[in-house]
């Protein structure tokens, strides 16, 4: 990838955004050779963000302001996702920003990134119309906001910013930062340094630029130095010739003529040395200004660490590295690789420390809450045994009367069997009397049967009679079966209450019992139980 393509000196940072935010879904409208596009994916990789998915969007045709291309593009894009990202989820879609709209679900970007046509009216357009598909606290990303590009993008963005929250970056032809749906994420970065990191970034996209073309100018004037010496060899070799020419024999005209053109090219060669040796001069000139430049931006850099590294204790080291290693990229070029290792692994460990960080503090919170409730629960506890002891009082007071009771119902249940015995002599009696008194019917209706041929008056005075004491009788005999249910019915109750007296008074003991050893033998519950006595529910 070209490292002074014009979104390269954005790389680091939309790869930090990338492995602090750890989004879901990432959308990009305008892929072209994949700058931006890669960093997303790399961080992906780096990050180990199985879940992430990273979507591209391009015709893959270019358009006014990028340039028309070829199908060379999408293959070379298609080839770099196959040989580096083949376990990322990534998905390409060569098709107009509009038609894409339907292949994504609405709220479920976390981050946007617009970087197609540069018009005002086009990245109006895009904005509004994936606006729907940004997640809640979503951010989005505009590049050529810069206020020197001349694009109408600039235009733009100056009039959203002024509506949502945002920041942008000036360098590398400007990358907007917006926060349309919340601005949690814009609190986050500022608590952890925002101002200082800005000026950071674009201190290391500046001397990441200045290195690379010192690099480049460098090499210029390598291959200008191996022109010159080719020409200084192609010139000894005419002086060579030139000797060789004046030893001949051949005719002085054809000699002279063969001199003066040898002369003439050796004059041409020694005028373009010198024109090579001036422009050689002029960029070595070129070359001391470079490095002057790079000087000064490396000491912006080391102030922009220092102010990082007074705010930011958590990134000391990482920075002070990765500070070290941009120091002295220009000069060990073999370790550069490595120090970006090293410094992807110090993130990392950041991050994981994080993660560790935020366990604990989880942990820590449900140890506190813990305590909270065994502390709640031993002065539950503490009530709870006091209200037994209370309870039990009761239930001793309660048990003393019950016994008190029990003795007055058992007395009164010895008197009520006297009754019945009473009563029984008194229904085996009246059996006696109605037996006796059948049988002086039956003698009297036989002396009644004797009489009644001689003496009707008698007869009749005597039918009277009879009817009478029948009544009388039947009368009695009713009022004993009476007084005999009354008394079974009686009896059949008292035996009831005398056994329901003595089971209660056994649960009576068994739940003093039980009292007595949850004094001795305390225990915590959280289940609800009836209390028997007062038949409440209690915890």
């Amino acid at each position: 990838m070209n490292p002074v393509w014009p979104w390269g000196g954005h790389r680091r940072f939309a790869y930090d955004l990338a492995r602090w935010m750890r989004p879901t879904r990432i959308a990009e409208l305008g892929v072209h050779w994949g700058t931006s596009f890669f960093t997303f994916a790399q961080a992906m990789k780096d990050g180990r963000m199985k879940e992430t998915e990273l979507i591209g969007v391009d015709t893959f045709e270019g358009e006014d302001h990028a340039g028309h291309y070829g199908p060379e593009v999408l293959e070379t894009v298609q080839r770099i996702v196959r040989e580096y990202f083949p376990k990322q989820r990534i998905e390409l879609h060569q098709m107009f920003f509009a038609d894409a709209l339907a292949t994504v679900d609405d709220e479920s970007i976390d981050l946007l990134h617009i970087d197609g046509l540069h018009t005002f009216e086009a990245v109006k357009e895009d904005f509004e119309t994936w606006l729907p598909k940004l997640a809640p606290e979503g951010v989005v990303l505009f590049h050529d906001v810069a206020p020197d590009t001349g694009y109408g993008s600039t235009d733009y963005w100056n009039q959203i910013v002024e509506e949502y929250s945002g920041f942008a970056f000036e360098h590398s032809w400007g990358l907007g930062v917006l926060f349309p749906k919340g601005d949690s994420r814009l609190e986050q970065l500022r608590q952890q340094g925002l101002d200082d990191k800005l000026i950071a970034y674009t201190a290391l996209a500046k001397a990441e630029r200045s290195a690379i073309e010192l690099h480049d100018v460098g090499e210029m004037a390598k291959q200008r130095m191996e022109t010159i010496t080719k020409q200084g060899e192609q010139n000894e070799e005419l002086r060579q010739r030139l000797a060789a020419l004046r030893e001949t024999t051949v005719p002085r005209e054809a000699h002279e003529r063969d001199v003066g053109q040898a002369v003439t090219r050796a004059e041409a060669a020694e005028q373009l040395a010198r024109e090579r040796y001036e422009a050689i001069k002029k960029q070595t000139e070129m070359v001391q200004q470079r490095d002057e430049q790079i000087k000064a931006l490396t000491r912006q850099l080391d102030a922009a660490r220092t102010m990082a590294k007074e705010r930011l204790d958590l990134l000391n080291k990482a920075c002070e590295r990765a500070a070290h290693a941009e120091r002295r990229v220009a000069t060990l070029e073999p370790r550069a690789a490595s120090a970006e290792a090293a410094r992807d692994e110090l993130r990392g460990r950041l991050d994981d420390l994080r993660e560790r960080i935020k366990v604990q503090d989880e942990r820590l919170i449900e140890h506190r809450e813990a305590r909270k409730v065994a502390q709640q629960r031993n002065d539950d506890l503490r009530a709870h045994n006091d209200a037994l002891r209370e309870r039990f009082d009761a239930v001793r007071d309660r048990n003393a009367d019950l016994r008190e009771k029990l003795a007055a119902k058992t007395a009164t249940i010895e008197h009520l069997r006297v009754e019945a015995a009473a009563a029984t002599a008194a229904v085996v009696a009246a059996e006696t009397s109605q037996k006796a008194l059948e049988q002086h019917l039956a003698e009297m209706a036989e002396h009644v049967a004797a009489l009644a041929g001689s003496h009707a008056r008698d007869r009749t005075t005597t039918t009277d009679t009879l009817k009478k004491l029948t009544d009388a009788v039947e009368q009695a005999r009713r009022a004993g079966e009476g007084a005999a249910a009354t008394l079974a019915r009686r009896l059949t109750r008292l035996d009831t209450d005398t056994e329901l007296l003595g089971i209660r008074a056994e649960h009576v003991e068994e739940i003093v019992a039980k009292q007595r050893d949850q004094l001795k033998h305390p225990r915590t519950t959280t289940a609800k139980e009836e209390d028997w006595l007062t038949g409440e529910t209690t915890r």
